[in-house]
């Protein structure tokens, strides 16, 4: 949120049994917040090595960085982790999004976004294929 405030933002979860379950990994983080003290106020805090939580928020910047070393570690020669950052979470977000069907409102209210020709700018692909004949000659060979 730019203007500091609060949002709430609702997320549909994977069954609590799937690894890639949203709620067990918000779950962990807040527990790990409580163990810490914190019980309001942002929820993505600076994480310092040997587990020290600060008061500051995790800026932009510092998700950047998270990002570039997780694509390093993936060690594939393809992928520059200079050519991504923490907006490229949210333009893939968007994008899939957009792949899977959602409508410009609906990914407007989870991401917060105000124009819609702004959530547009973040559609990576999707529209040169989406519509296209050949998803079309591919689905009848299904």
């Amino acid at each position: 949120n730019q203007m500091g405030g609060p949002r709430v933002v609702g997320f549909e979860s994977l069954p609590d049994s799937h690894p890639c379950s949203v709620r067990n990994a918000l779950t962990a983080w807040r527990s790990m917040l409580a163990a810490h003290g914190v019980a309001t106020g942002p929820m993505f805090l600076r994480l310092r090595k040997g587990g020290h939580l600060e008061d500051s928020v995790l800026t932009a910047e510092a998700v950047t960085r998270i990002v570039r070393r997780s694509i390093s570690a993936i060690g594939r020669d393809d992928l520059d982790p200079r050519q991504y950052s923490s907006h490229s979470l949210r333009a893939g977000y968007i994008t899939e999004a957009d792949e899977q069907g959602a409508s410009l409102s609906e990914i407007m209210k989870t991401t917060g976004h105000r124009r819609a020709e702004t959530v547009a700018t973040y559609v990576r692909h999707s529209d040169a294929v989406r519509g296209s004949a050949s998803s079309k000659v591919l689905k009848g060979l299904e």
